[in-house]
C-alpha cells in the first residue's frame, strides 16, 4: 500500500494543480448528487449544517450519517455498488445517472494525460487564453471545453519553394536591367511557439510572399553577371538577414535558418544565346588554366636558366676584371720601362710579338730591310747585330722578352 501512495503523490506533483483540481470538483459532483439521489441525505446534511451554525454539538451519534446497516455496507466498497446498481441504496433512476456521470469522470481523467516529446513544445489554452507552456514529459490537462493542448514540433527544419520566374507578374530586374527568373528555397523553424500559434495563419504564404518581395530588393541591385556566378552566395546571404530582420518585426515566431539560390534563367527568348556564352566562359577559363599550368611549368625552368646565365655572366665579369687588372700592370710595367729606354723596350716589344706568334712555327721568314731567316729548327742565319746582346740568336726560343728586358 505504501508505494502506491507514494506513486500517487508522485504523479499529482507531475501534475501539479489541474490534477487536485479534478479531484476535488468529481468529490463535489459526487456529493450533490447524492444529495439529490436521497431525500434522508439531505435531511441529514441540513439538520447537521443547522447545529453547526447554532454552535451545538452533536450527542451519540452524529445525524450526519445513514443508519448502521447503511454504514456498514458503505464500507465494503463491493456491496455498495452493487446496492447503488440494483437501487437499493440509491434508489430510483439516480442510480444510473450517477454511474454515467462517474464513467464520463473516469473517461475525462484517463484522457487528459498527454505526452510532450522532447522534439516538441506544447501550449496550454483555458478557455482560449494561455494557460502555459510545457517542455518535455507525461502532463495532465481539464477536460475539454476546458482545456486545449497544442503540440508543435519546434526542432524541425521546414523548407519552402519559391520561384520568381521571367513573365509579366514574374519579371526581376537587375542593376545592369536584365530580366532573370529565379528560384529560392527558404529553410526555417518555430522560434516562439505563442507567436507562431496566434499570428502565424498561413507561415509558407507569408514567407513565399516576403521571400519575393526582398529577393526583387536584393537582385535590383546586383549585376545579372553576378547573380548567375560568382555573386549567388553573397546574394543568398543578403537575402536571409534582410528576410531574418522583416520576419522578426511581424513577430510570428519563425526563426530562418538558410536560404539557397537554385537556378538562375533568363528569359526564354534569349537562353540559348546565354548558354553560347556561358559555354565560352567556360572555355575561356579552361584555356586560363592551361595556360596557367603551362607557366607554372615553364616558369621555374626559365628562372633556373636566367640564374644559371647570370652566374656564368658574373664568374665572366670576375675574371675579365681580373685579367684587365693583370693587363693592366703589366702594361704600367711596359710603360715604366719604355719611359727609361724607348728604343731598347720597342726591341724587347717586338720580340715578345714575334715569339708569341711565330713561336711555334716550324719556319718562318721576315722580310725587311735586316732581314733575319729562321729555319725549321729554329736556328738563324741572319740576324741584325744590333739586337742582342752577343750580337747573334740561335733559336726563336732564346729571343729576350719583356720580362728579360724589365730586369
Amino acid at each position: 500500500m505504501l508505494p502506491v501512495v507514494f506513486g500517487m503523490v508522485f504523479v499529482i506533483s507531475l501534475l501539479k494543480i489541474e490534477f487536485i483540481l479534478f479531484i476535488l470538483g468529481f468529490a463535489l459532483i459526487s456529493f450533490v448528487f447524492l444529495m439529490m439521489a436521497d431525500s434522508k441525505f439531505q435531511n441529514h446534511i441540513r439538520n447537521y449544517i443547522k447545529r453547526i451554525m447554532s454552535g451545538k454539538k452533536a450527542h451519540g451519534k452524529s445525524d450526519f450519517s445513514l443508519n448502521d446497516q447503511d454504514v456498514f455496507e458503505m464500507k465494503n466498497l463491493k456491496v455498495f455498488f452493487k446496492k447503488m446498481t440494483s437501487g437499493k441504496l440509491i434508489p430510483g433512476k439516480f442510480s444510473v445517472t450517477i454511474l454515467g456521470i462517474v464513467g464520463i469522470m473516469c473517461w475525462a481523467f484517463f484522457t487528459g494525460f498527454y505526452w510532450v516529446k522532447l522534439n516538441e513544445e506544447a501550449i496550454t489554452l483555458r478557455f482560449g487564453s494561455v494557460n502555459g507552456y510545457k517542455k518535455s514529459g507525461w502532463y495532465w490537462k481539464m477536460p475539454y471545453p476546458v482545456d486545449k493542448v497544442i503540440i508543435k514540433d519546434v526542432t524541425t527544419i521546414h523548407k519552402v519553394n519559391t520561384s520568381i520566374l521571367p513573365g509579366c507578374n514574374g519579371k526581376m530586374l537587375t542593376k545592369d536591367e536584365n530580366i532573370l527568373g529565379v528560384f529560392l528555397t527558404v529553410f526555417w523553424k518555430i522560434s516562439d511557439l505563442q507567436q507562431y500559434i496566434f499570428k502565424a495563419t498561413d507561415p509558407d504564404g507569408i514567407l513565399k510572399v516576403a521571400t519575393e518581395s526582398i529577393a526583387r530588393q536584393i537582385v535590383a541591385n546586383h549585376n545579372a553577371e553576378e547573380c548567375l556566378t560568382v555573386g549567388r552566395t553573397v546574394i543568398g546571404a543578403k537575402i536571409k538577414h534582410s528576410l531574418s530582420q522583416l520576419l522578426n518585426s511581424y513577430n510570428i515566431g519563425i526563426e530562418i535558418v538558410d536560404v539557397q539560390m537554385g537556378k538562375i534563367d533568363p528569359p526564354d527568348s534569349v537562353i540559348d544565346s546565354y548558354r553560347d556564352v556561358q559555354k565560352a566562359k567556360v572555355e575561356k577559363e579552361t584555356k586560363r588554366n592551361e595556360a596557367e599550368s603551362y607557366a607554372n611549368f615553364i616558369l621555374p625552368k626559365a628562372k633556373g636558366d636566367a640564374a644559371s646565365i647570370i652566374n656564368k655572366a658574373e664568374a665572366y665579369k670576375i675574371s675579365r676584371i681580373a685579367s684587365a687588372k693583370g693587363e693592366f700592370k703589366a702594361f704600367q710595367a711596359k710603360l715604366s720601362a719604355y719611359s727609361k729606354d724607348p728604343e731598347v723596350a720597342k726591341m724587347f716589344m717586338f720580340f715578345d710579338t714575334v715569339n708569341e706568334v711565330l713561336g711555334n712555327s716550324k719556319s718562318m721568314n721576315i722580310v725587311d730591310s735586316n732581314v733575319i731567316v729562321m729555319n725549321q729548327d729554329h736556328t738563324v742565319e741572319n740576324v741584325v747585330g744590333n739586337i742582342t746582346r752577343n750580337g747573334h740568336i740561335n733559336n726563336v726560343k732564346e729571343m729576350p722578352n719583356m720580362k728579360e728586358m724589365q730586369k
